[in-house]
């Protein structure tokens, strides 16, 4: 077997990767902040998402978000829902210029089409230690529970 000298095995700035990306919605972002709402006027980012798939949990979560018949269907008809909870910044609101941050909630189909989008934050920031506002969401599965840290 031949041997690799450290110098065939590092990276550097002008070698190209093994694979290439492939950018999904022509490289735009497929979130934008809304802003007529404070909450998210300035920026969204770093969002957590999770395919949802089966029949009975997309039912409870059209159900559960009140979601209109054509919404409904727009999910069902694509096979699923791209849940994404998305962190979101407004203007500036503390001494420091810190823009506090939230998270919000967006529904869009498998192939990225968004469906819904919540009007308020699904979580904010509540203790004085939490100047900075809402940490990053991460999404993991664990059988038929999904839990957000």
């Amino acid at each position: 077997m031949p041997s690799t000298s450290k110098a065939q095995l590092s990276r550097s700035i002008n070698l190209k990767p093994g694979v290439l990306p492939t950018r999904l919605n022509d490289g735009q972002p497929i979130l934008e902040p809304e802003p007529i709402h404070s909450w998210e006027s300035r920026v969204v980012l770093n969002p957590a998402a999770s395919v949802v798939t089966n029949v009975d949990a997309l039912a409870g979560l059209c159900s559960v978000l009140s979601l209109s018949q054509e919404q409904t269907d727009a999910l069902h008809g694509a096979g699923g829902a791209c849940t994404m909870i998305y962190r979101a910044q407004g203007e500036s609101e503390t001494p420091g210029g810190y823009a506090s941050s939230s998270l919000g909630l967006a529904l869009f189909t498998p192939d990225l089409r968004l469906v819904y989008r919540h009007t308020d934050a699904v979580i904010e920031l509540r203790a004085s230690f939490h100047n900075l506002g809402v940490e990053d969401p991460r999404c993991t599965r664990i059988g038929d529970i999904y839990y957000l840290y």
